[in-house]
């Protein structure tokens, strides 16, 4: 549905930015389940404090957590989008990915919820900004930067097939880089059990299963 960072974040100035916070309006009904514990609290637990990314389906939000004061990016999902049965699976697929497939080189899941109307995946935050946005400023990485991108790109998806999915949305604004300065892939909406694949085409897709 879109990235968790568009650009590099500045933690230390974020709390400047509380005047313009979002809300997170908890206060919706809907019938639509995906297996999650039910939360009319969220605000009890997360401070909303600027919208870092935007797709179709939803948003994602800086939120600081109360009790602990660490930074997390929040996935917030319109419900009315899964009443088409692909767009369910394909939330159903990316919430059992990131419950299940754990790597260094993937975004980590902190916590997911749903109130009536929204789906929240509460993840790692990682504030140095999407390849995208480095290579438009750089213009052009270096022979050094882009093995090691993509040495990294390659192990996450790697392991990604190991476990038995495709990711099949790789793009410069899915990788998000970290604090350290690694490659975080987001984004697994679209990903794709290599089960549920015909034989041929999951042959195509890896070469190996």
């Amino acid at each position: 549905m879109g990235t968790a960072c568009l650009k590099p974040n500045n933690i230390s100035a974020v709390d400047s930015t509380l005047k313009h916070k979002v809300s997170l309006n908890h206060r919706d009904s809907d019938d639509i389940d995906l297996e999650m514990e039910q939360s009319a609290m969220i605000e009890s637990s997360y401070i909303p404090l600027k919208c870092i990314g935007k797709g179709t389906f939803g948003q994602v939000l800086l939120v600081k957590q109360r009790s602990s004061g660490n930074y997390y990016a929040m996935k917030v999902i319109n419900k009315t989008i899964l009443s088409k049965q692909k767009h369910f699976d394909h939330l159903h697929t990316e919430k059992e990915i990131l419950e299940t497939v754990k790597h260094p080189f993937m975004i980590e899941l902190h916590d997911c919820f749903q109130s009536r109307r929204k789906i929240f995946f509460v993840m790692h935050f990682a504030n140095g900004g999407n390849l995208k946005y480095h290579l438009c400023k750089k213009r052009k990485f270096s022979m050094v930067e882009t093995q090691f991108y993509g040495a990294e790109i390659l192990l996450a998806l790697d392991h990604l097939h190991k476990k038995g999915y495709i990711y099949r949305d790789l793009k410069l604004e899915n990788v998000l880089i970290d604090a350290e300065g690694h490659i975080k892939l987001v984004d697994f909406g679209v990903a794709k059990k290599l089960e549920d694949l015909p034989d041929g085409e999951r042959q195509e897709l890896t070469g190996t299963y």
